[in-house]
């Protein structure tokens, strides 16, 4: 429930940025080389403010209308008139409208992993466009998402499916939905990177030329927004020591419980061999809890039987029944 708040918000943000644009003073600035207002002057100097400045009645309107056209989107602190007075603002309300934020990244993971089974090393090093390996995410025709991932140890490709939902509602945030607006809100960063990956982000420092791997979502960051999301929920989250991993191996846990055992649902699921998915992601307890469960069902299905079988049954007459 966390994630899905945090993603629909996150993208309810992203939105706004369009119209934040029109509604924006850009015309007015690219007619100035120094990005100050002549209509807005401080009240005491005299002197012309900022555009992007706290005093400027649309100054956070116009920082974030300014980054998004004449800055690709790009937060990363580059030279140009007025940027000091960036500063000023929140940095995490800025990126919020420009892209894809690391909180929204993992928010938006979390729910990915936990329905089609994704591993997390994978899905963090999804390729959107096709690559010589064969990794790639495409929207099928019936409005769902296919996302083809390497699996480096096994070396082979794995591709999960998320149908798209019949409803529209908040509620039904999944990871279809994730994912078209993670595809959504790439795109500004995407073509400023050069980037293919699929959670391709703003970097804290100035862009290099082809070093696009460094503007996704690393492990690093990947750990530190998921650990600041549990520490906003109850303290009894925290101390489960959940982590983006254990989704992925819990929601297969919970399938094979539910399906009674069922090992191929799960292997499906997790992507593994039948072997590696009972050595690795089934605790032997839990098999033998399993196993003897189906075994009672069994001999309580034979008792059922034979207790039919030999109960006694009356005659047509009223008669009791003689054998």
């Amino acid at each position: 429930t966390r994630c899905k708040s945090i993603v629909a918000e996150g993208y309810e943000k992203f939105k706004q940025t369009q119209e934040m644009i029109l509604n924006s003073d850009l015309n007015a600035m690219r007619l100035t080389g120094d990005n100050l207002d002549p209509a807005h002057k401080a009240f005491r100097s005299g002197q012309r403010i900022s555009f992007f400045s706290k005093s400027h009645p649309r100054g956070f309107i116009n920082t974030v209308a300014y980054l998004a056209e004449e800055q690709n989107g790009l937060y990363t602190m580059r030279p140009f008139a007025g940027a000091p007075h960036v500063n000023g603002w929140s940095a995490y309300e800025i990126r919020q409208h420009l892209g894809i934020t690391d909180e929204f990244a993992v928010a938006a993971m979390c729910i990915i992993i936990d329905e089609p089974g994704i591993n997390v090393s994978d899905l963090a090093n999804a390729k959107v466009k096709k690559t010589k390996e064969g990794q790639f995410v495409t929207i099928r025709e019936d409005g769902g998402v296919t996302i083809t991932t390497l699996k480096p140890r096994a070396n082979k490709l794995i591709e999960r499916h998320a149908p798209k939902a019949d409803t529209d509602c908040k509620e039904s945030l999944d990871a279809n939905t994730a994912l078209c607006m993670l595809l959504q809100m790439r795109e500004r960063h995407a073509q400023a990177l050069k980037s293919n990956y699929l959670f391709v982000l703003d970097g804290s420092s100035k862009t290099r030329a082809g070093e696009e791997d460094i503007y996704r979502i690393l492990d690093t960051r990947r750990k530190l927004a998921f650990k600041a999301i549990i520490d906003s929920m109850p303290e009894w989250v925290a101390k489960a020591q959940p982590s983006m991993p254990k989704i992925r191996v819990s929601r297969g846990l919970l399938k094979w419980i539910e399906s009674g055992g069922d090992t191929l649902e799960t292997t499906i699921y997790l992507g593994n061999s039948l072997l590696t998915a009972l050595r690795n992601y089934i605790p032997p307890s839990i098999q033998e809890f399993v196993y003897r469960k189906r075994v009672r069902d069994h001999q309580n299905i034979q008792l059922l039987i034979t207790n039919e079988l030999t109960a006694p049954t009356s005659n047509d007459k009223g008669d009791h029944y003689e054998c």
